[in-house]
């Protein structure tokens, strides 16, 4: 049996984390990055704790899951940078895969400049959250050149339950802005629905119940809504921080293509207040509620 190959992984926050445990189980030599170290259960489960400067003897294939395109970029390209080692040691064996949610720009960038070092790239962000991370299950939005999302095909297959390939680089990073920006606008109207429901005195579960046997459903409605928002958990492992981030990026890259976006601007107002009231670090279902904090501050006429 062929010995799997060795994957690192930047970046070992909850999503990172789970991902480097999903790949262990999958058979991988799994070498881990993160300035904050390495965790001992991950260490006890066979990953081995490494430094940045040492990925391109270790491994071919890298995964960041990382806060931003920013940090992403100066990981691969920037002063301290591992391109340049990666396309020495590794040559066209090597794929870097950015599973971070980041700028489309940016990815385009960076596909370009390593694509010259001859580095494959693609940028593969997921839709799944922490609970996806940790059982292989997430969503991948797929961009890149058709070599180099085969070089990731492996690797993306053993991390998700689903991957679908959108195009070219950047193409990714666009999709997933896509979905949670639409998500985010859900997340907003659901809120008001629910306001609405409990000001005229009816059960919102079943309010919900009724929407999700017509038209009006949405994922939102149909999963968070019942699991995080009536239930009072709101631990989805999602933050309302990230959200309003996501829905930064995805209203300046249309306003950077010149296209009006006027509900995805309503909504990064309402989520940017989301995040004042809430916290960054609150769950990002939390905004479903914000209706009932304007009620009760505003006195009736």
């Amino acid at each position: 049996m062929n010995q799997s190959p060795a994957v690192a992984v930047i970046g070992l926050g909850r999503m990172g984390a789970g991902m480097a445990a999903t790949l262990l189980r999958h058979g991988y030599h799994v070498y881990g990055v993160d300035p904050v170290g390495v965790s001992e259960d991950l260490q006890a489960g066979g990953l081995i704790a490494s430094e940045l400067e040492d990925v391109a003897q270790r491994a071919s294939t890298v995964v960041l899951s990382l806060p931003s395109s920013d940090i992403s970029r100066e990981v691969l390209i920037g002063a301290n940078g591992i391109a340049e080692d990666l396309a020495a040691r590794n040559g066209p064996n090597s794929v870097v895969i950015d599973m971070s949610t980041g700028d489309p720009r940016v990815a385009q960038e960076l596909a370009r400049r390593l694509d010259d070092l001859g580095v494959g790239f693609v940028d593969a962000p997921v839709s799944g959250g922490p609970k996806g991370a940790r059982g292989g299950t997430m969503t991948a939005f797929v961009g890149g050149s058709a070599e180099s999302v085969a070089r990731a095909t492996p690797v993306l297959t053993a991390l998700t339950s689903r991957c679908t390939e959108v195009g070219g680089p950047g193409n990714g990073q666009l999709a997933k802005l896509i979905n949670n920006g639409l998500c985010a606008v859900h997340l907003a109207a659901a809120g008001e629905a629910l306001a609405l429901a409990e000001a005229w005195g009816a059960p919102p579960a079943k309010i919900f119940e009724a929407v999700n046997a017509a038209s009006g459903r949405s994922a939102v409605t149909e999963l968070n809504v019942p699991e995080w928002v009536l239930s009072g958990t709101f631990d989805s492992g999602f933050s309302t921080g990230l959200m309003a981030r996501d829905v930064g990026l995805a209203t300046g890259t249309a306003g950077a293509l010149g296209i009006d976006a006027p509900l995805l601007n309503a909504a990064l107002l309402q989520w940017q207040r989301a995040r004042e009231s809430f916290g960054a670090d609150a769950d990002f279902n939390r905004i479903v509620t914000s209706n009932r904090a304007v009620q009760e501050e505003t006195p009736n006429d």
